[in-house]
């Protein structure tokens, strides 16, 4: 191969396998987006443990939970993984709730369900059932995404006073309500509409609004108001 073939980023990358430069070099070089998984990783975790270096370290914890289970991974699970200690498990956990901050695109307005399942999107990776509410100020803009409960059977069943006491202390106008459907069933129960009913009667009350419960997954969403 004639390395005057190869374009400038090309070269770059060359070389950068040859000399197996350091993650950092390779960031300022290249850019985020050519960094590895376990690039990114061992950038975020800074260094290693007694027995292993950090790129070992890395592609253990990529290998054992796969980079789509990091999503819903948490502090106790990544704290039996040998040579991960609470400093390094505690940045691994905050670089992922930051992520899912950012995602959850706080400030934006909400002007159609495809928006809200933008925002609902890391959660379709949960394995189990969880409910989410989206809660809005007066311009419908979000001011918190907030997943009130996961893994319950019949999840929907969440008092009440559990969300209106987070639409209170969060000065919310409007709010959705969103639960997944794991099992890509979409089809809602006639618990989920009586709920959802019940749930907009309730809430009418103190002058806040449910603008949907959506039921979604990962091959998309429903809205339950308009089948109540």
């Amino acid at each position: 191969m004639n390395l005057g073939d190869l374009s400038f980023q090309g070269r770059e990358q060359l070389y950068l396998l040859m000399n197996k430069i350091l993650p950092r070099e390779k960031l300022k070089k290249l850019g985020v987006n050519n960094l590895k998984d376990e690039e990114l990783l061992a950038i975020i975790l800074g260094t290693g443990s007694k027995n292993e270096d950090v790129f070992k370290l890395s592609k253990k914890i990529i290998n054992t939970f796969g980079i789509k289970g990091l999503k819903s991974i948490n502090l106790e699970t990544l704290l039996q993984i040998d040579g991960l200690g609470l400093a390094k498990a505690s940045r691994i956990i905050c670089a992922i709730e930051l992520g899912k901050r950012i995602f959850s695109q706080s400030g934006e307005i909400i002007r159609s369900l495809d928006d809200v399942y933008k925002i609902l999107i890391p959660y379709t990776y949960e394995n189990s059932e969880v409910l989410v509410v989206v809660l809005l100020d007066g311009f419908k803009r979000v001011i918190r995404v907030e997943m009130l409960a996961k893994g319950r059977k019949n999840i929907v069943n969440v008092h009440y006073r559990d969300i209106v006491e987070i639409c209170i202390l969060n000065s919310a106008n409007y709010i959705i309500l969103a639960h997944s459907h794991p099992s890509n069933n979409l089809k809602p129960s006639n618990e989920d509409l009586e709920f959802t009913k019940k749930l907009a009667n309730f809430l009418k009350h103190l002058e806040i609004e449910l603008i949907e419960h959506v039921i979604f997954s990962k091959i998309g969403y429903i809205g339950l108001l308009n089948k109540i």
